[in-house]
């Protein structure tokens, strides 16, 4: 070995000539001590992951909310043991003591611990799918299923922090650090898992009151988007209970789900306009749903120029029309500032109306037809992920194929 502090001490030099003297050990033999030395570690670290991970799954089914920190974020005792013993302190341990040894072992060592840390991002991320499947099956077993899942959002931050410093290369701790692409997917596949499940809670308490839009009902009575504003209101501001950005992704994101679902229900044809009258009517209840949703939006930290929820105002002009002739002049530009509007979304839109001839319909389809839209770069979607009603097959029968 060539380690100073194992075979070349100063006391010995004059005795022994170092130049003449061969390896300590055959190379064969080293790299089996070496491959020995690494297993033997990645079993220690590994049951000592999993019995980590144990406590922390333990501790989402307490019936008291975890533990904030000096800023109000949520943490579980996860960030508190990695931050006190440098993200597992054995694997630090066991580095530096790899480095002293050999080279050749250093990067054993080191590939090994990163490896067991994705591993163990990996297991977590299971175990999030596995506490809503739970929480789903026994909702009074996870009373604080919210604020556990933002505190694994705010766990992973502090693993990534501790994770830097292991994957610092170099005797210089000053020297840039350099996360593998793979163990950095782990973290971020964890932290959107815990993002996915929120806005999924979120959305569950929406779905209802969404189901009752649009409805003759709804054109009167504004309590029914005051009850939805409740909702969004208490999920949202649970969110700033995670740190950024994470806190703004999830904000940000519930605004687009809200927008999404409005859009959605608006599209189902649930309620087709009798008369100019209930067109009117309807495109004043959603100037007033868009506003109020733009304002509880704002309230709650999001920008008004960041939000989607303004196409909804958008397409109450299209609704409240009163000339279906200038749908074909007025769709076309809608199309272009929604790019991802397909056929069957305009066409459903056009039906909610209740007065738009078949001529005039078809006439809008063409236009589109002939001017398709490329999605810019970066774009945000509004439609695509929207889906409409099928439409009902025309009644045949005993023709080979309908007209």
């Amino acid at each position: 070995f060539l380690s100073a502090d194992m075979m070349t001490h100063p006391s010995l030099l004059p005795e022994v000539d170092v130049a003449a003297l061969g390896p300590l050990f055959a190379a064969d033999t080293v790299d089996y001590l070496e491959e020995t030395y690494v297993i033997k570690v990645q079993a220690s670290i590994a049951e000592w992951m999993q019995k980590t991970l144990e406590m922390e799954v333990k501790e989402w089914f307490s019936e008291t909310e975890p533990e904030a920190d000096y800023q109000g974020c949520f943490q579980t005792t996860l960030p508190i043991i990695a931050m006190k013993v440098r993200t597992f302190q054995m694997l630090d341990e066991n580095i530096r003591v790899a480095s002293l040894i050999s080279d050749t072992l250093l990067p054993k060592v080191r590939s090994m611990a990163l490896a067991e840390l994705e591993a163990f991002l990996g297991s977590l991320t299971e175990a999030l799918v596995e506490f809503d499947r739970e929480h789903q099956r026994e909702p009074a077993a996870s009373k604080c299923y919210a604020p556990y899942l933002l505190s694994a959002i705010n766990n992973c931050l502090a693993l990534s922090s501790s994770i830097s410093a292991l994957c610092t290369e170099g005797p210089s701790p000053s020297e840039p650090s350099r996360i593998p692409s793979s163990l950095n997917a782990a973290v971020e596949k964890a932290q959107k898992k815990a993002c996915r499940l929120l806005l999924d809670a979120m959305l569950e308490d929406l779905q209802p009151l969404f189901a009752q839009l649009p409805s003759r009902r709804w054109l009167s009575d504004p309590q029914m988007m005051g009850n939805i504003c409740e909702v969004i209101d208490t999920h949202v501001k649970g969110f700033c209970r995670a740190h950024k950005p994470f806190s703004t992704y999830l904000l940000s994101d519930s605004e687009h789900l809200v927008m999404s679902q409005y859009v959605k229900a608006l599209l189902q044809k649930k309620i087709v306009c009798r008369n100019a009258e209930e067109r009117n009517q309807m495109g004043r209840r959603m100037l007033q749903d868009a506003s109020q949703l733009k304002e509880l939006f704002c309230s709650l930290g999001l920008e008004e120029s960041d939000q989607s929820l303004r196409v909804i105002a958008d397409l109450q002009e299209l609704i409240s029309l009163k000339d279906p002739t200038m749908l074909e002049l007025e769709v076309p530009g809608f199309v272009t500032k929604y790019p991802d509007i397909s056929d069957d979304h305009v066409s459903m839109l056009l039906e909610v109306r209740g007065d738009v001839p078949k001529e005039i319909r078809n006439n809008v389809l063409e236009i589109m037809a002939q001017n398709p839209q490329v999605l810019p770069e970066n774009h945000q979607s509004v439609f695509s992920n929207i889906l409409v009603p099928a439409p009902e097959p025309p009644f045949c029968l005993g023709k080979p194929k309908c007209a």
